[in-house]
């Protein structure tokens, strides 16, 4: 099964340093069930995240407004070669946000973008160049 997560930049979802102090979690946690369709599995999360998301989608056009081809040929790549349950898992993530398609596979490619077009960027660009994406999962039996 295959498992995607929109990004949602760092900058926008930290919490204040006052919560080391109260215990609490700095990354919240998340359950994706992979065995639901794959158009609803992502819904809850990107229903909570979707103004994160759409912020992210502003900035994103905006910033690769001079680099609109390469982009393009991004994401039009990566939309005709992912697999079948993959494009569904982005068509739900698209009706849970409201978006286009595009948009989605645009958020999704966050990190490919920025990549890709590094200058576009440069505000964030020493966050890019550290940034990462991951996901840790755990089944049923506890093993990560």
């Amino acid at each position: 099964m295959f498992a995607i997560g929109i990004i949602v930049p760092l900058s926008l979802q930290l919490q204040p340093a006052t919560s080391l102090q109260q215990n609490a979690p700095l990354v919240p946690t998340y359950i994706v069930n992979l065995d639901l369709e794959p158009e609803k599995r992502w819904t809850s999360l990107i229903k909570e995240k979707r103004t994160a998301i759409v912020g992210l989608l502003d900035i994103l056009k905006d910033a690769f407004k001079k680099h609109k081809p390469q982009v393009k040929d991004l994401l039009d790549a990566m939309d005709s070669t992912m697999p079948v349950e993959y494009s569904r898992e982005i068509d739900g993530i698209a009706d849970a946000a409201g978006l286009t398609r595009r948009d989605a596979l645009l958020a999704n490619a966050f990190y490919e973008v920025t990549a890709l077009v590094d200058s576009a960027l440069p505000v964030f660009s020493r966050q890019i160049m550290r940034s990462c994406t991951s996901v840790v999962a755990q089944d049923s039996n506890g093993t990560v």
